[in-house]
């Protein structure tokens, strides 16, 4: 038998500084490289939040009026013309403070006959469910104001329309 004692530290000691030296140089580029890129993207978020406050300091534009591709997201539009009664869809499943409710959106026709969609907000639900469509009862959807009004809304997005049937 051997009588000199061995560490342990001394048997491995190169071999486990070689590792962690290895695994330290491929990983600080990596993580240097995220550093920064979360720097840039911070710089991207500033830029379009001050382009957003810009557009919501600009007065409201008017509808009939103005080019529907040409409006900013986030602007104001004045609209022109009355709510489509009766034809209110409720976009389940939202919440708000910890409470269930549902999303109303409204087909709104402007004065030029052109049909846009208003999200009117949100209203809880009731401890009743509601019922398909054809069986709700009346009163458990939230009434349009009828007739002609002007309404201020705020542009999310605006889609583009697709062609009708294939070319």
């Amino acid at each position: 038998m051997n009588s000199q004692p061995t560490s342990a530290a001394s048997q491995c000691s190169t071999a486990f500084h070689w590792k962690v030296t290895l695994l330290c140089l491929l990983t600080f580029p990596v993580l240097m490289a995220l550093g920064f890129w979360q720097l840039d993207r911070a710089e991207q978020k500033r830029a379009r939040e001050a382009a957003l406050d810009a557009v919501r300091t600009q007065p409201p534009a008017t509808l009939p009026g103005t080019d529907l591709a040409a409006i900013e997201e986030q602007r104001r539009l004045l609209l022109q013309g009355h709510y489509l009664t009766g034809r209110n869809w409720l976009l389940d499943n939202r919440q708000r403070d910890g409470q269930v409710g549902y999303e109303v959106i409204t087909p709104f026709e402007l004065s030029d006959g052109r049909i846009l969609l208003v999200n009117r907000g949100w209203v809880a639900a009731s401890a009743e469910p509601i019922a398909p469509t054809r069986q709700r009862r009346k009163g458990s959807t939230p009434c349009s104001p009828a007739g002609r009004r002007p309404v201020t809304i705020r542009c999310s997005t605006v889609a583009q329309r697709m062609p009708a049937g294939p070319k």
